[in-house]
């Protein structure tokens, strides 16, 4: 479970920072070892420059996983980057 826990962490950061190459490549190295919890996708709905395409990434591989709380909407209208694609594709799924 610490494994688990790390990768989860960690990916958090990716999701959040990166571009959706860099989430791509982790998911495909520590995919089996990382749950998208509420904090990914916060992370993700927060990410001003790539986070249409990550959580575009994230909804079709994992979309059972992805939940739409409020503090997932409040992380989408904060981002003034994509924030509006954000929330169109989470609206869409």
């Amino acid at each position: 479970m610490p494994e688990l826990l790390h990768n989860t962490t960690f990916f958090c950061g990716v999701a959040g920072l990166y571009n959706v190459n860099n989430v791509v490549a982790f998911l495909k190295e520590r995919g089996g070892k990382v749950k998208v919890i509420k904090e990914v996708i916060k992370a993700v709905a927060g990410n001003t420059g790539s986070g249409k395409e990550v959580i575009a990434l994230l909804l079709k591989q994992r979309g059972g996983e992805v939940k739409v709380i409020e503090e997932v909407v409040k992380a989408v209208a904060g981002n003034t980057g994509s924030g509006k694609e954000v929330m169109v594709l989470l609206l869409k799924y």
